[in-house]
């Protein structure tokens, strides 16, 4: 069962509205997504390879690679080097205030009017930097992540002992940037680029103490950061960086730990993104979500959203695999997609409910599935045909909120599902 997939070459931001997504043409496109309208982003894949893009607070960002490698490290392998070019994303608020009820609205009626009213997204370069001293190669087996807010950009590398005797442990390294302040709403003055500071710089050895090296079986999957890590007075670094980690039963190679564990096994941990301080360790381990734990499916409130949780929505369906999910907290629905072996699921929740099991009416019962969990809140789930899989999990990851639903086939083929 695989706990990890190829990196998707496209990034959804949820608070934007806004699918970014090569085109033809070496270049990238923006769809607003409610308006229909598009635009192209001022970046180049010329002579680069995209390794992965990401858009969230205010900020949209493409890692990259030289196309051309920089040194050989072997006769089979080159070394690229690699750069992460951050932009803001933003529109001016006169230009479009407010998202009409589509679905109550009807042609020519004054909500269709203001639907038709052009929205136009601006970007401008903030930074562009080198995110590796030396480069990295192509191949898979040599790991990278990456997360960013509005402020900072961290990275974690991991790479393998290629030496033909197995002396040497992994390569690992840890990278913090302060890639700037946003730009201010409404300003549409030219600004040059940035060059990043770095503010924190980890390898092997200094890792270890706070529960972060992996040496010869990484377990890790991702990357976080808090929502807010500059302290609005002082403008100094704050917050914390997260490693979430997980291990599962059924993966094999480089993809599991010594021994394995029982069932699967979810832990966050976070250190304080500059200087030092407490490690934050969260845990959850076993075949169901605990009903104590934070970092369950429907953690509508933020506190409960905050990164330092363990997700065990991840197990909440044993043995079933929770691969992705998307939480629209404000609208209390959730997307997910699970897999045990060759079954899959994608479904819809709707947010618990108070109320009895009893209440269930005929018409939820044909609609879906409704059950109550301990508390006597109601949760439907309704799930989608048969193929819905295959068109939108092939990376293993999917965006939107409750209007839509975005993936990707295995011929790269994104896929909308509009509701």
């Amino acid at each position: 069962m695989p706990l990890y997939y190829d990196d998707v070459v496209w990034a959804y931001g949820s608070s934007e509205g806004l699918l970014v997504y090569p085109v033809s043409g070496q270049e990238y496109c923006a769809l607003d997504i409610a308006l229909g309208n598009s635009q192209l982003v001022p970046f180049t894949t010329k002579g680069r390879i995209i390794r992965r893009v990401r858009l969230n607070h205010g900020v949209l960002v493409f890692e990259w690679a030289e196309q051309e490698a920089f040194h050989q490290l072997n006769e089979g392998e080159g070394v690229h080097r690699h750069f992460a070019s951050a932009f803001d994303v933003w529109t001016d608020k006169g230009e479009y205030d407010t998202l009409p009820d589509l679905a109550a609205s009807k042609p020519g009626d004054a909500a269709e009017g203001e639907r038709s009213k052009p929205q136009r997204w601006h970007f401008a370069l903030r930074a562009e930097w080198k995110i590796h001293y030396l480069g990295l190669p192509l191949a898979t087996s040599d790991r990278f992540y990456s997360a960013h807010n509005g402020t900072h950009y961290a990275l974690y590398v991991w790479q393998p002992n290629r030496s033909p005797w197995g002396e040497d442990s992994p390569l690992e390294r840890l990278t913090v940037w302060d890639i700037g302040n946003p730009r201010r709403a409404g300003s549409c003055v030219p600004v040059a680029p940035v060059e990043p500071d770095m503010i924190r710089s980890i390898t092997n050895e200094h890792l270890a103490p706070s529960g972060l090296r992996q040496s010869d079986t990484p377990s890790l999957r991702s990357l976080a950061l808090d929502s807010e890590t500059r302290d609005p007075h002082t403008g100094q670094s704050t917050g914390h960086l997260f490693f979430l980690t997980e291990e599962h039963r059924w993966a094999a190679g480089f993809q599991s730990g010594l021994p394995p564990p029982r069932f699967h096994s979810v832990r966050t941990t976070g250190i304080p993104l500059q200087g030092d301080g407490p490690v934050w360790v969260n845990e959850c381990s076993g075949n169901t979500a605990n009903p104590a734990c934070r970092g369950d499916a429907f953690a509508v409130e933020e506190e409960h959203a905050w990164p330092g949780w363990a997700p065990c929505w991840r197990h909440e369906d044993f043995p079933y695999l929770t691969v992705a999910q998307v939480v629209d907290r404000a609208a209390g629905v959730r997307f997910s997609a699970r897999q045990c072996f060759t079954m899959d699921v994608v479904s819809v929740n709707r947010g618990p409910e108070q109320g009895t099991a009893s209440s269930v009416s005929r018409a939820d019962a044909r609609e879906g599935t409704k059950g109550a969990d301990d508390d006597g809140a109601l949760q439907r789930e309704v799930r989608f045909s048969d193929g819905t899989w295959g068109r939108i999990m092939a990376k293993g990851q999917i965006a939107g909120d409750e209007r839509w639903l975005i993936g990707e086939t295995s011929g790269r083929v994104l896929t909308v599902l509009y509701f």
